[in-house]
């Protein structure tokens, strides 16, 4: 059996680790081979290390959140009701709606509600959907389809380091199947 890794190489993988979990990383940080990298993640207990990190912090930060939150939710609602006073006395004017609307949007914020309207509508080429030709839509499906590619790859080499490698695959491909990647297969044919 191989000799353990020095104390200070193991700490040097957990930080490339607690950086960036992924082994792939791990292996490009530490110059380790990715076995290593896996052994080493279990025996030391990485993900509950982090995991446990995680809870202490959210326990030591989480009260003071929450303290911070209430004050300031109380400070924005005695602003509206000021705001409101004023109104009903005559003393703040209707044009000034706009400074009201920004304690609404705050306080809204604050009890994690929506503070905007955003509308989602597609768009090719600057054209509305429903605007867009039959050739379009095939040249909007092809660009979409093609992007979902790239997604799927890029999400591929983030999961298995043997793709995040320079080099990527051994077989040539890119992760897609050989016809639509213009790849032909290993043989020649």
């Amino acid at each position: 059996m191989a000799q353990p890794l020095p104390k200070l190489v193991r700490d040097k993988m957990f930080a490339a680790y607690f950086a960036n979990p992924t082994l792939a990383y791990v292996m490009r940080q530490a110059g380790v081979c990715y076995r290593t990298a896996e052994r080493y993640r279990m025996i030391d207990r990485w993900d509950d290390r982090i995991h446990e990190m995680d809870k202490q912090l959210t326990e030591a930060v989480l009260p003071n959140v929450a303290a911070i939150r209430a004050e300031r939710l109380r400070t924005l609602r005695a602003l509206a009701q000021g705001f409101a006073d004023g109104v009903a006395e005559g003393t703040i004017r209707v044009e000034t709606v706009g400074d009201y609307a920004q304690v609404v949007k705050l306080e809204y914020l604050l009890l994690g509600g929506p503070t905007d309207r955003v509308d989602h509508a597609f768009t090719f080429n600057g054209k509305p959907y429903a605007e867009l030709s039959d050739v379009e839509l095939q040249e909007a499906r092809r660009e979409i389809a093609a992007e979902v590619f790239r997604l799927r790859d890029s999400i591929a080499r983030t999961r298995n380091p043997v793709l995040a490698l320079p080099g990527g695959r051994p077989d040539g491909l890119d992760g897609r199947a050989g016809a639509l990647a213009g790849a032909t297969h290993p043989s020649g044919s």
